[in-house]
């Protein structure tokens, strides 16, 4: 898999600015499927997508939205996995002893890596 970190924007503010000036065009539509599920896991944790408040998490699923082409429900889809993927690394991380992770913390990541990927 190619490196694609240099199409990650760097801030929500860039985020904003592309919707705004968004003309209809998908821009990774070259990106093979798994490119992009990567693509938006690390726009996620580049972003802190959990911290965000609820206006740039909506900005931020239109931004996947228009980048990748994918509808809205995919989009959920693929934000949700790629919470429980940075979950599960964070997870992994910890048990070997490079993250250290409070009780509060380790709990949540553990909620977010069982959390079903349906409603």
């Amino acid at each position: 898999m190619r490196d694609i970190s240099h199409l990650l924007p760097g801030s929500i503010q860039d985020v904003l600015n592309a919707i705004a000036s968004c003309d209809g065009t998908v821009r990774l539509d070259y990106l093979s499927k798994p490119e992009k599920r990567a693509w938006i896991t690390q726009l996620i944790d580049k972003l802190n997508y959990d911290t965000l408040s609820r206006d740039h998490k909506g900005s931020l699923r239109q931004y996947i939205q228009n980048e990748t082409g994918y509808s809205r429900a995919q989009t959920a889809r693929l934000i949700k996995r790629s919470k429980q993927e940075l979950a599960v690394q964070s997870l992994l991380d910890a048990t070997e002893g490079n993250l250290e992770l409070t009780p509060k913390q380790a709990y949540s990541l553990t909620a977010q890596r069982y959390a079903p990927l349906t409603r």
